[in-house]
């Protein structure tokens, strides 16, 4: 894998020495199309050659869309089933997590000729909020997502019907 573009084998992960944080996975299905990058809370044990129900999800709304491929990339980089986890964690975000957060985003908007898209996906949990800034910093990209929660939160995929429109990120926390 040479940077974080999924290749024609269909799936990769770059995972921690210590295979304790997950800084990206990736999915392709078409060799056309572009990439989205979802960027989520935290992952969970989805890997190279597994996915999670929130991995499948994410897949779905990218292949309704038209894209060929997803790359999925976190807030934090501990990989966690529960996302409190976090707290209990001295070093939650993991030492690498930011550059592939980055890296992601970039290769999203250089991919097919900048038809890639970035949605934020990490919901409404309290260390969110910590992170978004960053985020959003990070990314220097325009972000879209699936609604926000009542608090301005981007939705999370589980939490959405499979109808829901991508919108602008930025508008949907204004409205």
């Amino acid at each position: 894998m040479t940077g974080l573009q999924p290749e024609a084998c269909a799936s990769n992960a770059v995972v921690s020495p210590c295979g304790r944080y997950r800084y990206a996975l990736g999915r392709r299905w078409s060799e056309t199309g572009g990439i989205v990058v979802w960027i989520m809370l935290n992952p969970s044990q989805a890997d190279a050659s597994s996915n999670d129900p929130t991995v499948r999800r994410c897949i779905s709304f990218s292949r309704q869309w038209g894209y060929g491929a997803m790359i999925a990339v976190n807030l934090y980089g501990l990989r966690a089933t529960n996302p409190d986890e976090l707290y209990c964690e001295v070093h939650p975000i993991g030492p690498e997590n930011d550059t592939y957060l980055a890296m992601a985003c970039r290769e999203a908007g250089s991919d097919a000729g900048g038809r890639g898209a970035v949605v934020a996906a990490w919901g409404a949990h309290p260390l969110a909020r910590a992170r978004a800034g960053e985020a959003l910093r990070l990314t220097g990209s325009h972000m879209h997502c699936l609604g926000t929660t009542a608090n301005g939160c981007p939705r999370h995929p589980l939490y959405v019907p499979s109808a829901q429109p991508l919108v602008s990120y930025r508008q949907a926390a204004d409205a």
